[in-house]
């Protein structure tokens, strides 16, 4: 899987809603913009078109150097996780549930923030644990340095920075009891404001997401709720069985087939809380919380896509895994199997439409760009049918070599 991983460097570069958006705010930062330009409008963090715009500057960005990025972080993600998590877990089958995951092996070779962010928020997990067990201090603030970083790269990073001060100040419990109340009232006074700073903050963009939540759940607030726990529901469920609803939804006409999947979802959410709750060893605390928080926001944000998943993917998987003797392992052993097959054919397809243009124009982003890429690849587009964005094709003549 590394190989196929590694082959996607090769490969035309991908392009989704969000990557458009990241390449003009890069242009943006490199080249200056309009106050009053979309670019500089938009309330993505600037984390990731950073990155991008110091690859344009060393004359690198490119599919191949992107992809590269992508596959480092993700395998220094998986290292890291491994080591925390060393004890409690098989490495190998750790491996081949994240890496054979369709979103995975989908997301890494886009340019996207997901990636760049599970790297930095993997890197906090790990130094704090290393804080938690050496009390070196200099951890601690290096698990904080990384926790800012997953920020600016992701406004959901709030939800790590949430779970770290949770779990200091479980760490410190015991200290803590020892300080005069007085002081840990002001403490908290302080922390609270903080943390309400971060909305004005402009460069965090922290509310202009809010807004996000409080304008939806403002317009209709039963609409709002049902409609989330659909969505997310549903792409719990395309997660763990491996297989994405529109590809079932296009090759066989099932009835009812999105109910299905929002029920797998249930009940595959329902057992990874269960297990947040019932393991005490395996998952330390501001795991726990970090989990809990992180997947309370994606149920109140009002859009479908399974890759709001894919940064915290590797540790549900962690919370999910049995342990080698449970009455349960025939079942994991024989689902195992199936979702090791099904990802096993998913890469190889995947493999073969990255080298086929005409598959893969018609593919790529549920073919949103299929004219884009048509025009990229043949000089013209093989059909009118479809979407045209000039900026995508901007994006591709600039950085896109394989395709030419």
């Amino acid at each position: 899987m590394a190989g196929i991983y590694a082959a996607g460097c090769f490969t035309p570069l991908r392009l989704y809603y969000d990557t458009i958006r990241y390449f003009n705010i890069k242009d943006c930062i490199e080249y200056g913009c309009s106050p009053d330009s979309a670019a500089a409008k938009d309330f993505l963090p600037y984390g990731y078109p950073i990155l991008l715009a110091g690859l344009s500057r060393l004359g690198i960005l490119q599919s191949f150097t992107i992809v590269l990025i992508n596959c480092l972080y993700a395998f220094m993600g998986l290292y890291l996780l491994k080591k925390i998590f060393r004890e409690h877990i098989s490495s190998v089958l750790f491996a081949v549930l994240v890496l054979f995951n369709w979103t995975w092996i989908t997301i890494v070779t886009c340019p996207l923030s997901e990636m760049q962010y599970f790297f930095l928020s993997s890197a906090s997990l790990y130094c704090f644990l290393t804080y938690t067990r050496k009390k070196s201090y200099a951890s601690l603030l290096l698990s904080f340095l990384c926790c800012i970083l997953a920020i600016l790269t992701r406004t959901a990073g709030v939800t790590l920075a949430a779970a770290l001060i949770i779990g200091l100040l479980w760490h410190r419990k015991d200290l803590i009891r020892r300080i005069p109340r007085r002081y840990v009232l002001l403490f908290i006074t302080v922390l609270a404001l903080g943390a309400i700073s971060l909305f004005f903050v402009r460069r965090l963009r922290v509310g202009d997401y809010s807004s996000y939540f409080y304008t939806y759940f403002k317009k209709d607030t039963g609409h709002f709720i049902l409609s989330n726990l659909d969505n997310h529901l549903t792409e719990t469920g395309e997660l763990f069985l491996n297989v994405p609803l529109t590809t079932v939804a296009s090759k066989w006409h099932i009835p009812s087939i999105r109910i299905l999947y929002m029920a797998a979802g249930l009940v595959f959410f329902c057992i990874f809380i269960h297990r947040l709750v019932t393991q005490k060893d395996r998952l330390p605390f501001y795991i726990k919380i970090y989990l809990l928080l992180y997947s309370l926001m994606i149920f109140n944000w009002p859009y479908y896509d399974p890759r709001f998943w894919v940064p915290i993917f590797p540790l549900m998987v962690i919370a999910l895994m049995p342990p080698p003797v449970t009455r349960w392992a025939p079942l994991f052993k024989n689902f195992f199997i199936a979702y090791f097959a099904i990802g096993t054919i998913t890469a190889a397809l995947w493999l073969y439409t990255c080298f086929n243009k005409q598959r893969f124009a018609r593919s790529q982003a549920g073919g949103i760009y299929r004219r884009e890429y048509e025009t990229h690849f043949f000089g013209k587009p093989q059909t009118d049918s479809a979407h045209y964005n000039q900026d995508a094709i901007d994006i591709l003549r600039r950085y896109d070599k394989y395709g030419r």
